[in-house]
């Protein structure tokens, strides 16, 4: 019973830090810059390597 608790305790902890990771990216989207930070990259070219990406895999 006692590992059974223990492993709830770990995954709670874990998806709290997958939350809060999740919050801070999405709080990027909340700053008043982000549309033109985002415009910004969508006007310049895209980085491939060299690679076309395209397909079902992409």
């Amino acid at each position: 019973m006692r590992a059974l608790c223990e492993a709830s305790t770990r995954d709670d902890a874990m998806l709290d830090t997958l939350r809060q990771r999740f919050d801070a990216r999405l709080a990027l989207l909340q700053e008043a810059d982000a549309g033109t930070r985002l415009r910004s990259v969508m006007r310049g070219p895209a980085k491939l390597g060299g690679k076309v990406k395209a397909g079902a895999s992409h």
